[in-house]
């Protein structure tokens, strides 16, 4: 058992009992659940006296108007052969003793709006409505849930919550929740949810407004939707299943995902999942977060690796940005680059194959080793950016594997460097070449010329040609020209 506060200020209870169904066997017909109250509590009148007692059902008659008081010291009871009752008070009989009795109220408690801790028995089939603190220390099933801005459920470990029907939500905070979603029913986070184990089944599942926290210490399963809108902390601790085939993982626009440490999402049961991210998915922490098996992964938003290493096996991006930063990003299956960047410094242990996106080595200036092929298809490009002729100055690719060029190779400026004729800048490694580049753009600046040189399994850039000074002053007067054009164009528009 477990102890509540103050209910009103004319009586407390130190215990709370929560079940299904008739108590103690007698045959009683109850309503759609029944709070139970142990009779060795703090209360007033003669409950503490059995002798008192009926062993046969005994009916108090509820009037709203009544305080809680008046119904508890028995002053309204009546026999239930009167009529139909609110609720009723019973006994059991055996020779149980006087601790073993009970009272029944097939009335939400919460009407009340208590501060009260929750002992919950086999199926607890209401809509519940949550205001202050309950704890759930035994297994509940729910028709529907809802925590008030300012209510909080802790559940206790070894417990479980099952929604079965119906929209729950919760705006207040529920803590160590292993909460099953069951199909048909949905559950909106629009505050604090810690989700410790349990599943998601069904396509109205589980919505994120609010912060969620991923913390699976026993099985936790998606087998349904989890849509987030706001920000979701995956930790260290144990694997999020996401399998069914149907299970679904959406990072929405605007909303953040933080894998930490060594974080697992494996494929779980029938089939793998799918995540979704047009957010911001983020790898933190040290050691290895891994997104294992056949679970596809479909960015369009941003992956950023702040440290450690993701690991990915089924990645694909159309649009949006792959972030090294100071992490290391592995791949079990080639990664496709379809549209978008894949940029910063760092290792990634696997293969790319970049069909129509951009790989840009550092954050201005870096490098990036692929351990294993790159593959660049025609409309995908290389940016490299050259700041200096020092190492570390300019960008640098290593694949350890073979290097089959077909796209662009883009270069680009930075800190206003201005390479001079005869310059070189080795700016790639491979342990075997296909193919070369169908085109090399200089962005931002014309005149500049650059040709390859491969040799001895790598490839330099050497400058060809850059602007006369001449070309210089031409392009200073042009952009003055345009200037004041465009002056005296917002002159006469004025």
């Amino acid at each position: 058992m477990v102890t509540i506060g103050q209910i009103s200020d004319t009586w407390q209870l130190t215990s709370l009992d929560v079940g299904w169904g008739p108590v103690g066997g007698i045959g009683v017909t109850m309503y759609a659940g029944s709070f139970a109250v142990p009779v060795n509590d703090v209360r007033s009148g003669n409950w503490s006296d059995p002798t008192t007692w009926s062993l046969s059902n005994v009916v108090v008659l509820y009037d709203r108007a009544k305080t809680m008081n008046d119904i508890l010291t028995g002053q309204d009871w009546v026999d239930a052969s009167q009529g139909s009752a609110s609720f009723a008070w019973q006994g059991l009989t055996g020779g149980l003793g006087p601790t073993e009795q009970s009272v029944t109220f097939p009335i939400p408690l919460l009407d009340y709006s208590p501060v009260v801790n929750v002992n919950v028995g086999t199926t607890l089939q209401y809509n519940v409505t949550i205001s202050n603190s309950i704890t759930l220390d035994q297994n509940a099933t729910l028709n529907s849930l809802s925590v008030a801005a300012g209510g909080q459920l802790n559940c206790q470990p070894g417990t479980s919550l099952v929604l079965r029907s119906g929209n729950s939500q919760n705006a207040g905070t529920i803590t160590g929740a292993n909460v099953t979603v069951q199909s048909g029913a949905s559950l909106t986070n629009l505050g604090s949810l810690e989700w410790s184990g349990g599943s998601i089944i069904g396509s109205g599942g589980l919505t994120n407004q609010g912060s969620l926290t991923i913390n699976p210490t026993s099985a936790t399963s998606l087998f349904g939707t989890l849509t987030n809108s706001g920000t979701i902390t995956q930790t260290t601790n144990g694997v999020l299943g996401i399998g069914g085939g149907a299970a679904v993982l959406n990072n929405l626009a605007g909303a953040v995902y933080t894998i930490q440490g060594s974080g697992q999402i494996d494929e779980g049961s029938g089939g793998p999942g799918t995540i979704n991210n047009a957010g911001l998915f983020v790898k933190s922490g040290t050691g290895t977060a891994s997104i294992y098996a056949n679970t596809a992964f479909n960015n369009t938003g941003t992956v950023e690796v702040d440290s450690g290493t993701l690991a990915l096996s089924n990645f694909t991006q159309t649009a949006g940005l792959t972030n090294l930063n100071r992490g290391n990003l592995t791949f079990s299956s080639p990664a496709q680059i379809l549209g978008g960047q894949l940029l910063g410094s760092g290792t990634i242990s696997g293969s790319i194959v970049n069909t129509g996106g951009l790989l840009s080595p550092g954050h201005s200036a870096g490098s990036i080793i692929i351990n294993g092929n790159y593959t660049e298809g025609p409309a995908g490009a290389l940016l490299v950016e050259l700041g200096g002729l020092g190492n570390g100055q300019f960008d640098y690719l290593d694949v350890n594997g073979t290097a089959s060029l077909g796209g662009t190779l883009e270069i680009a400026f930075l800190n206003g460097f201005n390479p001079a004729v005869g310059d070189t800048f080795h700016i790639m490694d491979f342990t075997s070449l296909t193919g070369d580049f169908a085109s090399i753009q200089v962005l931002g600046a014309s005149g500049y010329q650059f040709s390859e040189e491969f040799t001895g399994g790598g490839l330099t850039l050497v400058t060809q040609a850059v602007p006369e000074p001449s070309m210089f002053v031409l392009m200073g007067i042009g952009a003055l020209g345009l200037l004041a054009y465009a002056c005296r164009r917002q002159k006469r528009t004025a």
